[in-house]
């Protein structure tokens, strides 16, 4: 009746694995019952593990709280509006940890493929969305895209699509994108990729 049969469904890492090493099947059962949903509403879905301000311990959502120092957390004076805070030290920390943390981007892939693996045949799965609106933390942002986040792009893609090989990856451009800077990514070396800012 709104003239459009998709919709970009949310998802969290910090729901998927709310501690290190332990994901929460519960999460993925209640997702499913929503994919079902969406299937009997004639609806095509695009999962997107979504974050903003980094992840659960800044008051945003995205990353578990085990993933960065509680420190950072403590010491966090939030502002508004919400968005600038960004700018924030505390959650600069904790973004340029998981861009330099090769065993955290493990963990990252290790909970899109266990979606995957879960949903790869889901009906109502057309693609996935790595990472809503990435941020590049400390990193010069006219350098981020190509030396951080198309590696890691090119990583997530490759792991998810060893259980979901029919997924289109919907990538988007860092969220320096959101402000006119255009962006770094280049073409990737698989197919079925769509640029979605």
């Amino acid at each position: 009746d709104w003239g459009m049969n998709s919709v970009r469904l949310l998802i969290l890492w910090a729901a998927i694995e709310p501690e290190e090493g332990v994901f929460d099947d519960g999460y993925l059962d209640q997702l499913e019952q929503r994919l079902d949903w969406a299937k009997s509403a004639g609806l095509h879905v695009v999962l997107d593990m979504h974050q903003d301000l980094y992840g659960e311990g800044f008051g945003g959502d995205g990353a578990p709280k085990w993933t960065c120092d509680a420190k950072h957390y403590a010491d966090f004076k939030p502002i508004s509006p919400w968005f600038l805070n960004y700018l924030n030290a505390e959650i600069i920390a904790c973004v340029d940890h998981f861009w330099e943390s090769d065993a955290l981007m493990s963990h990252y892939v290790a909970a899109w493929r266990r979606v995957a693996a879960r949903f790869a045949n889901h009906p109502a799965v057309v693609g996935f969305d790595v990472m809503n609106e990435p941020f590049w933390g400390s990193t010069q942002v006219s350098v981020f895209e190509e030396t951080t986040l198309q590696p890691f792009y090119e990583r997530v893609v490759a792991a998810v699509r060893q259980d979901a090989p029919n997924w289109i990856a919907f990538l988007e451009p860092s969220s320096s994108r959101n402000v006119g800077v255009p962006t770094g990514l280049r073409q990737f070396s698989f197919a079925n990729v769509v640029y979605a800012p």
